[in-house]
């Protein structure tokens, strides 16, 4: 298998990133650990629905960084409650990815406990309410930092991050 062969080959040298992809949710959780415990740390996670099953593709860094939260396979309600207890406990959502399995859909999600600017989230989007808030706070002075598109049945949804760049 080709991700063997590059773990092998990688043993013998120290590296910055490691990517792996066409992972399913337990080989996901396991490469979490293993890389976690080596001293790398997520900073990107792909979630993507292929027929009834969940993938993730990822990419770690072998870096230090503030504490963080990294959360795969969360529902629309599961997501909302991570994503309201950990701000409420300091952590700042940095890196979100909306997937679609079948007709429902799932996040994965990376929270940092980090200072920074205002920053809104939104999630399970349509197209349409998508562009509203894009309008909504572009007008309130945000820019979009993460958009997030994929499929949920047959139709588009999105899931976003909003940074405020005129505050500071």
């Amino acid at each position: 298998m080709l991700a063997e062969r590059l773990e092998r080959n990688r043993s013998h040298t120290s590296h910055a990133w490691i990517a792996r992809h066409g992972l399913s949710h337990l080989a996901y959780q396991r490469e979490f650990i293993k890389h976690t415990q080596n001293g790398y740390r997520l900073t990107h996670v792909s979630g993507y629905g292929v027929g009834n099953r969940a993938y993730y593709a990822a990419i770690w860094e072998k870096r230090s960084g503030p504490a963080y939260i990294a959360r795969h396979g969360l529902s629309s309600t599961a997501y909302q409650q991570e994503f309201t207890k950990n701000t409420q406990n300091g952590y700042r959502l940095t890196h979100v990815s909306g997937y679609g399995v079948g007709n429902k859909d799932y996040y994965a999600a990376i929270w940092e406990k980090t200072g920074g600017k205002p920053s809104v989230a939104r999630h399970g989007m349509t197209s349409k309410e998508y562009q509203c808030q894009f309008d909504n706070y572009y007008y309130q002075g945000y820019r979009p930092k993460l958009v997030s598109g994929y499929s949920r049945g047959k139709s588009a949804s999105y899931a976003a991050i909003w940074e405020n760049t005129s505050a500071w």
